[in-house]
């Protein structure tokens, strides 16, 4: 094998490292997105997993219901997009000056 294959080959296995190594720290990855000014409150890990939700206990009457349920869902997306957003950012980080700029090209980061 020539040198120049040995050097890449070399390089896109040590990029597979760092993905794995910075993957496996998405599950502390904790971002919390909140919604209503904060009555509704949503944390989620770098997977997109919510893993906390919070509600003012003035939001739980028959009355607020639909209201309720809009910004569970509002503050659910906002922590879930935020905590991928981030774990992707990670990703690059990891991963910076180790692949080529190819258009189109984004392999899931």
């Amino acid at each position: 094998m020539t040198n120049q294959l040995m050097q890449a080959m070399m390089q896109m296995q040590e990029m597979q490292r760092r993905m794995e190594e910075t993957q496996a720290t998405f599950g502390q990855l904790l971002i919390t997105e909140e919604a209503g000014g904060g009555m509704v409150c949503a944390t989620a890990n770098g997977h997109g997993e919510v893993t906390t939700l919070m509600i003012d206990p003035s939001m739980l009457q028959a009355s607020e219901k639909e209201t309720l349920e809009d910004l569970i869902i509002t503050a659910v997306n906002r922590a879930t997009n935020a905590a991928k957003e981030a774990a992707a950012e990670k990703l690059r980080s990891a991963t910076d000056g180790m692949m080529p700029d190819i258009p189109g090209l984004n392999l899931g980061i």
